[in-house]
């Protein structure tokens, strides 16, 4: 396994501010449209904020199960069942069909025993036939790396897009991993979405031992509950800025993110080169370290903590006074790495150079919630938007995810850091402690020098990200 330090991530960085003029917005060439299987399940959670205008994330309100069974026929489609995070409230909807465009809800409440059919419970119950990418004007985006449901990993997906009205959007993500359903994001036009996220992805219904359970409706049910329609979707995409066919893909050009505060910090994570070779699997990317960024551009210094998760060792790599230590913490012993830049840390308005792409939602393990983010991708070396790099940054004009370096090349890596809570500056850091480095430091000049002597594979990344991206842009 070969990871890549916070120092590659610099450089990226570094490569991104170096390299605004020759930003490239590529369309980027669309896989295969991904077909459902006419029966699954799995768990999942829904992110709802409702029609509150202006808010900054969406709780998860509910979680469960959810039960696809796709015919032409007339019978249940999908079953929800779902117990709301806060009130315990167990409630199960399920939606039936006359085999044409007529749908008939059903959500029962087990706390109450009552059985209803209102109109809409926000968008839970759009219904998509298994063809619903090719057949209904979606298009492709990006691929894109996504944290699971679980928080301990990212996964790859390709992420799709149509907007049937103006200012509302529905995007849709597909695990490549599993082939299977990922994320549903619906935005109308005053509001905030609705999230739906699946995990344990299962084919067909042979592990449930009574499925019917999930599709069946209690006899107080009235059969003659109201109706909705199911419409097919207008399959012309509708731009914001021309009303044209995939323009929102060339045309994207927002404002530009905040620059970073000259100082702060934040608990870290960070997922590593963990690819490795030229083909994309795995597809699921877990978290290899975790730890904690400081940054101090006021004196031209940062510094991450790191505890490799799999070991339990704990390294300390930093940039003080132009130079990038590496520091095994259990053993004292110290590196000097020859990797830009050497001048200082990456400077506080790179992230103003980036082009915007949108407004994403970022799912957050601990508060179990999906937070509003800016996203900016930019093709930095000029190989495809599928090797892009990638930076997200909260609502509030902080740092959130950087994502970097690219799969084309060696060492055909996609490394991924998180920060969480982000303190503006450094009150209360022990700074004379976070920027130390010992009094004897050894240079080394190649992968296998710093490997042996830190003992950590991780850093052999480090090296080869400064060799590929020098061979790249020289």
């Amino acid at each position: 396994m070969r990871l890549l330090s916070l120092g590659s991530l610099i450089f990226c960085g570094l490569v991104l501010l170096l390299t605004t003029t020759v930003y490239t917005t590529q369309i980027p060439t669309a896989p295969t449209a991904p077909t459902w299987p006419t029966q699954w399940h799995a768990d999942v959670i829904v992110g709802d904020a409702g029609y509150i205008p202006n808010s900054k994330d969406l709780s998860v309100l509910y979680q469960g199960s959810y039960l696809y069974n796709y015919n032409s026929s007339s019978s249940p489609i999908l079953s929800y069942f779902l117990t709301h995070r806060y009130s315990s409230r167990v409630e199960k909807e399920v939606i039936f069909s006359n085999g044409g465009n007529e749908l008939t809800p059903y959500v029962i409440d087990y706390s109450t025993g009552q059985c209803s059919s209102p109109v809409l419970i926000k968008d839970r119950w759009r219904v998509w036939s298994p063809r619903f990418i090719s057949d209904n004007g979606f298009q492709f985006v990006a691929y894109d790396y996504l944290l699971t449901t679980e928080g301990d990993s990212y996964i790859e997906t390709t992420h799709w897009r149509y907007s049937p009205l103006i200012g509302t959007t529905v995007d849709y993500w597909h695990s490549t991993g599993t082939n299977s359903p990922f994320r549903f994001i619906w935005t109308p036009v005053t509001g905030n979405p609705v999230v739906i996220q699946f995990s344990n992805f299962v084919l067909g219904f042979q592990d449930i031992a009574n499925p019917n359970f999930y599709f069946s409706i209690s006899q107080n049910c009235n059969s003659d509950l109201q109706k909705i329609s199911n419409k097919l979707i207008n399959k012309e995409i509708i731009s914001e800025q021309s009303g044209q066919p995939g323009s929102f893909l060339a045309s994207n050009k927002r404002a530009n993110a905040n620059p970073w505060p000259v100082q702060w910090n934040a608990p870290a994570r960070f997922t590593g080169n963990v690819f490795g070779q030229q083909s994309l699997l795995p597809t699921t990317i877990p978290f290899s370290l975790s730890g904690h960024f400081y940054y101090d551009y006021v004196n031209l210094r940062e510094c991450n903590v790191w505890t490799d998760l799999s070991s339990g060792a704990r390294t300390k790599t930093l940039i003080v006074n132009g130079t990038f230590y590496v520091v095994a913490l259990s053993t004292g012993m110290c590196f000097t790495v020859p990797i830009a830049p050497v001048s200082g840390p990456l400077k506080p308005e790179w992230p103003t150079t980036v082009p915007q792409v949108g407004q994403e939602w970022l799912y957050v393990k601990d508060t179990r919630a999906f937070i509003s983010s800016e996203h900016y991708r930019s093709d930095a070396l000029n190989i495809g938007e599928k090797y892009a790099f990638n930076y997200w940054q909260s609502s509030n004009g902080t740092p959130r995810l950087f994502q970097g370096p690219v799969q084309g090349t060696p060492p055909y890596g996609v490394s991924l850091m998180e920060w969480e809570g982000v303190e503006l500056g450094l009150m209360g850091v022990d700074v004379n402690n976070v920027f130390s480095t010992p009094k004897v430091c050894r240079p080394v000049a190649t992968a296998e020098q710093l490997k042996a002597g830190t003992g950590l594979n991780w850093v052999e990344g480090l090296v080869q990200y400064h060799i590929m991206t020098h061979k790249v842009l020289s």
